[in-house]
């Protein structure tokens, strides 16, 4: 019985802990990007953001922040990296990657992060 009584108590000591935790959820996939959910930003916002790469040229749309872009081939290696560049509704910009390669791009602000596949052709 003082078995069962320590269980229960150390069990609802974890459960209150945990209660107490914040609402951000970060997750880190297989490539090792940071995913986060942050419910501050109003989730329309995020989905009118939209990167591309055509002939060469990055191009990100409807943010008006100042942000770090990070892109990423599929092997996880950082193969460009753009800190504090601020983007007043567009942003170009032209970049040498390999063609015929798949990348993943991530817009990090202080508040979310957002990434992007692109195909380089």
């Amino acid at each position: 019985m003082k078995k069962f009584y320590i269980f229960i108590t150390a069990l609802i000591t974890t459960i209150s802990l945990f209660a107490h935790e914040t609402t951000t959820t970060r997750l880190i996939d297989a490539y090792g990007i940071e995913y986060s959910n942050i419910q501050e930003q109003n989730d329309q916002d995020l989905k009118k953001i939209k990167a591309s790469y055509s002939n060469g040229e990055l191009k990100i749309s409807s943010l008006e922040k100042t942000a770090n872009v990070a892109i990423y081939n599929l092997l996880g290696r950082k193969v460009v990296d753009l800190k504090n560049i601020t983007i007043n509704g567009s942003f170009n910009r032209y970049l040498d990657l390999p063609k015929n390669n798949i990348y993943i791009v991530k817009i990090s602000l202080p508040t979310f992060s957002k990434t992007f596949k692109i195909v380089a052709k």
